[in-house]
């Protein structure tokens, strides 16, 4: 341990802001009991606490246990407001260290005369530990950190804890302190803790898992270091610095920590003074077993639990693979159906009963295992049996089968009584498309229990504690046929007016385009009910958008409809070279679906003043230096979501299947006649295979020849519309004329633009920016790190936002991952999904910002409206009184 700089007193609790020793601790607490008789807080009250990551918290949930009190532990991030955590748990007070606000972000003021509400206080109102190491002069007298009277180590709920909600809303499960404690201690002797260990965990402490570390700390007089749990890496360094020995964590934790120490972004000796690894929140995929031994040099000790029953059982230190073992005052049973006990080996529902009462019932854990001969536990998942002709399948076997080979799966049962079926719902940040995994799958799980759908994400959603929210996952595969919502229901009038909606889409996209974009619309409609249950979008007042001047309807529907269901009031502006045909969808559809929606016919000057002193999101789409104009204006309250120019690189490895590479680049490429969004600026072909490539890319190209263009049937060509891009076009092909390998007539009598492929070394080609032309950038490489200094230079860098690599190495594939949305062996259009965020971390490309910051990296509006809000002067009451703080700003 570090001396605190004036006393060898060492702190027991050691938080970023406050370390505060053992003597201190206890004149804390006292006098926070003080505090707390004067305001009426008594033996007897329920009190809402939020148990942060400061030392704070932990002094008044001390006070709050000596006073007798039930302390409801609570989360605010698990509920729409900190009013709602507070109101559910039923409890006369609430303290919570952030500052209390409504469902829509306004400050709420609960009136302390009402009965039935709580009563709000802030942290401040009772503990302010200043800074640095908080000491006093007295000896530790070595009394228990947890006094309390015997009232309330045996009140029923002297504890209560909220469930972590991962399969269904949170809900309070009211708990004995003196149980509590008795599982926190035999948790501590079952694995190992020793005298002198300093605790870590990476953990909410308002959660049950983090909550028994931090009791463990308290009752066995071991330092606790409450680090930030969510900076893993900075929470490693923190216990660093403080000698942890003992670190508790969830899997996922313990996989970006190990990532880190890789790729050098964190030293090895960050975690040499570990000793004992606990892990728990979720099953441990092998393959972090494997990462997390070779990067700690010790194995993860794996554990299985509940909020209402607490840790259940553990890995055993001594023996780490072979299965959990119950905890003492624990018996474990597997039963089948009919609530048999199956033999060892046999997968079936859990059951549990308590030892230290005779004859206590059995409960249903809702999870699928297996015991062995030994006793030894092994989870499986969660229990979702289901019949499929006349076999019984378990699904969460096929996702702990997917799951071992170190992919996040979730298995979802859905249909009927009658129709009984499961989704596997994968996580893959490389959205590779669910035909691939379908092939992996079929390779490791049995034909008879496949899924019958698989659904890619690039993220699962995960509650506060980071388990993988499964309520919410079954909202995605359920309501994403819901048949009754308001948006699937327009989506099918749209298609009843299909021929008129491409007629009026004609005038800014060819049909094939228009025909596809009008497919992508109604999908994207017909999701939108999923993507709410499944983002949970917090409720926006106003919206103003600036619609592109291309792929019009699907931007509607991206950026207007789907954004209707939690956005009171939704204004655009039409871009002006589209103006007739926005004006003509809009129209169309408000006859359809009373959407609401209003259009904004003034200059972009104009539009911005109308939104002037008020609250709401501002969406752009266009060029990045419009994009900086509008976000100069943005004020106080005001969010802007900006989706830009890419890129779009497609990378041809040594690898690839060159046929289907040049087939996908000549479509995207061609796609609207050059003129979408998603075409790629840059292709880098390896050399192994630049004759093959131009062979099948110029294959493809034999059909749009000048000529061929010139005679097409109406609506088949779009020709360029914009003199600007017909310019660039003319300056781009002009100047590289030496490099025009196929191609290179402009007919600008009929704004018309040849296919036109240019071929460079990748070290002489030019800088490549976007052009919405036919124009083939091809650059000739031989080693990948070539295409990645040119991906990573100044001037592309800004740009990234989407890119296709075939048949590229693993290592270059994470590299392109990390920095833009990647499609592996397929086009941006085949793996975009309207429901997933897109883009990349290049500020051209795109950004989230205030008036105050900018964020980059892939964006989603639904996410948007509900990670990051900009509330107006909170305000803090307290007795009564309400004071103003300064409104909270940036990004949360």
């Amino acid at each position: 341990m570090r001396p605190s700089p004036h006393h060898f007193a060492p702190p027991i609790v050691i938080a970023q802001r406050s370390q505060i020793t053992a003597s201190a601790l206890r004149r804390e607490v006292a006098l926070t009991r003080a505090r707390l008789d004067d305001a009426g807080i008594v033996a007897g009250d329920r009190v809402a606490l939020h148990l942060d990551e400061s030392a704070d918290a932990i002094v008044l949930f001390l006070a709050l246990a000596s006073q007798g009190c039930s302390v409801l532990i609570v989360d605010p991030r698990q509920f729409l407001s900190a009013v709602d955590a507070a109101e559910v748990g039923g409890a006369a007070h609430g303290i919570l260290p952030r500052t209390i606000t409504d469902r829509r972000g306004r400050a709420a003021q609960p009136p302390a005369h009402r009965v039935g509400r709580p009563r709000y206080w802030p942290l401040s109102a009772f503990v302010t530990l200043t800074p640095g190491v908080v000491d006093d002069d007295a000896a530790d007298s070595g009394e228990p950190l947890l006094a309390a009277t015997d009232e309330w180590w045996h009140r029923l709920d002297g504890i209560v804890l909220f469930s972590s909600g991962s399969t269904g809303g949170p809900k309070t499960i009211e708990k004995r302190p003196a149980d509590v404690a008795a599982n926190a201690l035999s948790t501590a002797d079952f694995l190992g803790y020793r005298d002198g260990d300093v605790l870590l965990p990476v953990l909410p402490l308002s959660h049950q898992y983090g909550f028994s570390v931090l009791l463990i700390g308290l009752l066995r007089r071991l330092p606790v270091v409450i680090a930030p749990f969510r900076r893993p890496v900075e929470a490693v360094r923190f216990g660093r610095r403080w000698n942890a020995t003992v670190m508790e964590a969830t899997p996922e934790v313990y996989s970006v920590v190990a990532r880190a120490i890789d790729r050098d972004k964190i030293d090895r000796a960050h975690v040499t003074p570990l000793r004992l690894l606990g892990v728990g929140g979720g099953l441990v995929p092998h393959p972090v077993h494997s990462d997390a031994h070779r990067t700690f040099g010790a194995p993860l000790l794996d554990g299985y639990g509940s909020t209402e029953w607490g840790n259940i059982a553990l890995a055993d230190p001594a023996d780490p693979d072979g299965g959990l073992r119950a905890l003492p005052g624990f018996a474990l049973r597997v039963v089948d159906e009919g609530g048999t006990t199956l033999a060892p080996g046999l997968p079936g529902r859990l059951e549990v009963r308590t030892t230290d009462v005779d004859d206590s019932p059995w409960h249903d854990t809702g999870d699928l295992a297996a015991l062995a001969d030994s006793g030894a536990l092994r989870i499986i998942g969660r229990y979702s049996a289901l019949n499929r002709n006349g076999l019984v399948i378990h699904p969460s076997a096929v996702e702990s089968a997917v799951t071992a080979t170190g992919t996040t799966a979730v298995a979802v049962a859905y249909g009927t009584p009658d129709d009984q079926r499961f989704a596997l719902v994968i996580e893959d940040d490389l959205r590779q498309l669910p035909a691939a995994w379908a092939r992996r799958i079929a390779a490791i799980v049995a034909e008879s229990n496949l899924p019958d759908r698989i659904i890619v994400r690039s993220s699962l959603p995960r509650t506060v504690t980071g388990k993988v929210d499964r309520s919410r996952l079954r909202a995605l595969v359920d309501g994403s046929s819901a048949p009754n919502d308001p948006l699937a229901r327009l989506a099918d009038r749209i298609v009843e007016h299909r021929a008129a909606f491409v007629e009026i889409m004609l005038g800014y996209s060819s049909r094939a385009a228009a025909e596809l974009e009008f497919d992508a619309a109604v999908a994207a409609l017909r999701g939108a009910a999923a993507e709410v249950e499944c983002e949970r979008p917090v409720p926006v007042p106003e919206s103003w958008v600036y619609l592109p001047s291309n792929v019009v309807l699907y931007s509607f529907v991206l950026y207007l409809l789907i954004p209707s269901l939690w956005t009171s009031r939704i204004v655009f502006r039409p871009s002006s070279r589209a103006h007739r045909a926005t004006r003509a969808l809009h129209e169309l559809l408000g006859d359809l679906h009373d959407t609401g929606i209003e259009v904004f016919d003034g200059s972009q000057r104009e539009f911005e003043a109308s939104r002037a002193g008020r609250r709401g999101l501002v969406v752009f789409t266009g060029r990045h230096g419009n994009a900086e104009q509008v976000r100069s204006g943005l004020g106080p309250g005001q969010v802007m979501a900006f989706f830009g120019q890419g890129t779009n690189p497609i990378v041809v490895g040594q690898r690839a299947d060159v046929a289907r590479a040049a087939r996908d680049v000549a479509a995207m490429r061609l796609l609207n006649s050059g003129q979408d969004c998603f075409g790629p600026d840059l292709i880098a072909v390896h050399a192994s295979h630049a004759d093959e490539f131009f062979a099948e890319l110029s294959r493809r190209l034999d059909d749009v020849s000048l000529e061929r263009l010139r005679s097409a049937d109406a609506g088949e060509v779009r020709r360029v519309s914009d003199d600007v891009v017909l310019h660039d076009v003319v300056q781009h092909v002009g100047r590289h004329r030496g490099a025009v390998r196929w191609g290179g007539r402009i007919d600008l009598a009929e704004s018309l633009v040849e296919p036109t492929v240019l071929w460079w070394a990748i070290g002489d080609a030019p800088p490549c920016s976007e052009i919405f032309a036919p124009v083939f950038n091809v650059m000739i490489f031989t080693e990948e790190d070539e295409c990645r200094a040119l991906l990573d230079s100044d001037f592309y860098r800004p740009r990234h936002m989407g890119a296709s690599v075939y048949g590229t190495s693993e290592a270059f594939t994470r590299w392109a991952s990390e920095r833009m949305t990647v499609a592996v062996g397929a086009t941006l259009v085949a793996v975009d999904d309207p429901h997933q965020p897109f883009g990349g971390h290049g500020e051209i490309a795109g950004y989230l910002a205030t008036s105050t910051s900018v964020r980059t990296g892939p964006l989603l509006l639904s996410q948007v409206a509900r990670e990051f809000t900009a509330p107006p002067d909170p305000l803090v009451v307290l007795g009564g009184v309400s004071s103003a703080e300064p409104a909270r700003e940036g990004v949360r």
